[in-house]
């Protein structure tokens, strides 16, 4: 029979679970979680205006959050680790004689290697070059095995073409990720052709070492994708398939959205939607713009979508959500046709920025919508969908949480990423207003982290491992 002492640390450890569970029950899915620097968000303070381009979910469950700075009057690529605990020093890259630098993606290697892309200009009005560049992450430490010191500069020239990376993709458009099989960095691009309006999309495939892939497209590490197509993101598919989102923007497709799946080699898998192609246009008998920009891939292989139309001509443009299967053809179980919209009460412009399928199969997006009571400027949001694309009622205020800061009055505050680590919880990342001290206003990007009803305040998962 256990002895009076033993029974009193037994007790005293059974209350001591029970009010951490009870901590825990008090805070509702979507709310900030205040074990997380005080009030559960994190934010830059360091003394400049940041550009934030990228947040990824590190190896590690940490969030890196990159994108521009100016560093002695030019832009450099900057980045950044949170951890739950503490945030490391800002790494910046500054390439030597740049007079322009647009970051436009991120990502990590098979290595846990830290990759980040961007375009850059060498004096005024020279064409963008593509530089890679890659960190011994979590060392501020560029890797050596890449071109000889971390960085590779490529300026492909394509016969026939106007320029390169047409079409806004030097700000915006590229994504960068290693093959798993192959260790191979696969970028998507665009270029416009005899001045026509729509540029055409390219694969570019550089090696471990940085350069060219001279076994991929034409024997020059170059591949002519899709035409009249301009790539927003890059992404591995489960079977080793890689996945493209991109948008056209002629007359005869209205500005859909497109998603091709190709192998590693490029070519365009015919048995996914028409022809390679899956495209979705929420209005095909009528006119509408359905801006997707965000794709993620499911447990299950299914693909989701997060981005933006004008379908409702009572406000300027409505959230989106779509859920393809795994072969690209619309996910009936998913609000009947695949897709749908939402937007916060009151708001002219809802968006989805961003978008992850948690391990249930719920859809998270990250986003902003405006503020009717604050001039129309923006929130950021979070909303949580269920399988079957309702909106979640479980999280935050009917399945949206929006994220208002107002560090200055009618300041901005956005939603740009939206992941979920391997303990269940949710990093946002995004930029808010700040006042610079002289009555001007600062961006600088914050790491927020949110309760999810998968994990308790102690850290222990609920139900199966499996599903995380």
């Amino acid at each position: 029979m256990p002895q009076p002492a033993t029974l009193l640390r037994l007790l005293a450890c059974a209350l001591a679970l029970a009010a951490l569970a009870e901590r825990r029950g008090l805070a509702a899915d979507g709310d900030l979680d205040p074990d997380f620097d005080g009030d559960g968000v994190y934010r830059y303070s360091d003394p400049a205006s940041f550009s934030m381009t990228e947040s990824v979910l590190a190896p590690d469950g940490a969030a890196v959050v990159s994108g521009a700075l100016p560093v002695t009057g030019a832009p450099a690529l900057h980045w950044r680790r949170i951890t739950d605990s503490q945030a490391s020093p800002l790494c910046t890259y500054l390439p030597p004689g740049a007079s322009s630098v647009r970051p436009a993606g991120a990502t990590f290697d098979s290595l846990g290697r830290l990759v980040l892309l961007a375009g850059v200009q060498f004096g005024p009005g020279t064409e963008h070059s593509l530089l890679v560049a890659r960190f011994l992450y979590p060392a501020c430490a560029l890797d050596g095995e890449l071109d000889g010191d971390g960085v590779a500069l490529h300026a492909p020239e394509l016969a026939g073409y106007d320029g390169r990376f047409a079409g806004g993709v030097a700000t915006a458009a590229w994504q960068v990720f290693p093959t798993i099989f192959t260790r191979r960095i696969l970028i998507a691009y665009s270029a416009r052709s005899g001045g026509s309006p729509v540029p055409d999309t390219f694969l570019l495939r550089l090696r471990d070492d940085g350069t060219l892939d001279t076994g991929f497209g034409g024997g020059d590490g170059l591949l002519l994708l899709a035409a009249e197509r301009v790539p927003l993101e890059l992404t591995p598919a489960l079977d080793g398939s890689f996945l493209l989102l991109a948008v056209t923007d002629d007359a005869a497709f209205d500005a859909d959205a497109s998603v091709l799946r190709f192998d590693r080699d490029g070519a365009l898998d015919a048995g996914f939607g028409s022809a390679g192609e899956a495209r979705l246009d929420l209005s095909p008998s009528g006119s509408s713009t359905d801006a997707f920009s965000a794709i993620a891939v499911a447990p299950d292989g299914r693909i989701a979508l997060g981005g933006r139309t004008d379908l409702d001509a009572a406000t300027d443009w409505q959230g989106a959500v779509a859920l393809l299967q795994a072969n690209g053809q619309p996910d009936p179980g998913f609000s009947a046709d695949g897709w749908r919209t939402f937007t916060v009460a009151g708001a002219q412009t809802t968006r989805a920025r961003s978008v992850v399928v948690q391990g249930d199969g719920k859809l998270l997006v990250a986003g902003s919508h405006t503020d009717p009571a604050d001039d129309g400027d923006d929130e950021g949001l979070v909303a949580r969908f269920s399988r079957s694309g309702a909106l979640d009622a479980t999280f935050g205020s009917s399945g949206i949480r929006s994220l208002a800061f107002d560090h200055v009055p009618a300041g901005e505050d956005l939603a740009t990423g939206v992941s979920v680590r391997p303990d269940g919880r949710i990093w946002v990342a995004g930029s808010t207003a700040v006042d610079d001290g002289f009555g001007d206003q600062h961006y600088r990007p914050y790491v927020a982290r949110l309760v999810n009803s998968y994990v308790f305040a102690d850290g222990f998962e609920r139900g199966s491992r499996a599903n995380w």
